[in-house]
């Protein structure tokens, strides 16, 4: 799965919902912006790397704010898989067919997620 550059975290890492459409002109700017971050923070290290990898979204490859579960047994940040199922109707990792209305919570990985985030917190005081 490719990133899709409306689901790209900032470089600083910290959680991000997907956005909606924009205009052209908006995501050009929005590209620019984040490549000169990137550049300008080239010594930041992000959150992603600290965090178990199972907890990244494997459509935008950020933390996730509100995990959910689709029929398939892949997890996706709520935010994500709305805006990707707006565009299109299956799951991004399967291939089948997928509603917003088969997602459910993923609670395991919700509090796994503030359990970690919640150590770094602490390590970093």
């Amino acid at each position: 799965l490719k990133q899709d550059s409306d689901f790209a975290c900032s470089p600083h890492s910290t959680p991000k919902r997907a956005r909606g459409a924009m205009a052209t002109g908006g995501r050009r700017r929005e590209v620019e912006d984040r490549r000169a971050a990137k550049a300008d923070s080239a010594s930041v290290v992000s959150l992603e790397e600290h965090m178990s990898a199972h907890l990244v979204c494997p459509i935008s490859h950020c933390l996730m704010d509100e995990p959910v579960v689709a029929p398939s047994g892949h997890t996706y940040d709520r935010a994500c898989i709305a805006a990707w199922l707006e565009r299109r109707a299956v799951d991004p990792l399967s291939g089948a067919p997928l509603s917003p209305r088969a997602l459910y919570p993923n609670r395991a990985l919700q509090a796994e997620l503030l359990e970690q985030l919640g150590r770094l917190a602490a390590v970093g005081d």
